[in-house]
């Protein structure tokens, strides 16, 4: 099944919004707060370093990974999955409309 245009709209919309979410919690702290609680670490871990600064400072997000939308049968039922050797996230399109009829994760027309 090709990727649907109304995916594929709804994930850009979702990324500008999310974008402007990390920035604000890289801003307050809670980015780093949240990736330690989840992640059970101590400290700061090298590697988000310079992204949370960068993302603080404004960055446009160009040095984070890729995000691709895939067809269901492409994901073998995982929500998404992340490709180490071609540094890009893979997200489940099938998935991503679910969440949003179910309000799951928020729409493009309305926060939540």
């Amino acid at each position: 099944m090709p990727i649907t245009p109304s995916a594929a709209s709804a994930l850009e919309a979702i990324l500008l919004i999310r974008h402007e979410q990390l920035q604000t919690w890289a801003r307050k702290g809670r980015l780093l707060a949240a990736a330690q609680e989840a992640l059970m670490l101590q400290g700061t871990p090298k590697r988000s370093e310079q992204p949370i600064k960068e993302w603080v400072a404004g960055d446009d997000f160009r040095n984070t990974p890729e995000i691709l939308l895939c067809p269901a049968a492409d994901m073998n039922g995982d929500m998404g999955a992340y490709a180490i050797s071609a540094e890009k996230i893979c997200l489940n399109q099938d998935w991503l409309l679910a969440a949003l009829a179910a309000q799951v994760i928020s729409s493009p027309s309305g926060a939540k």
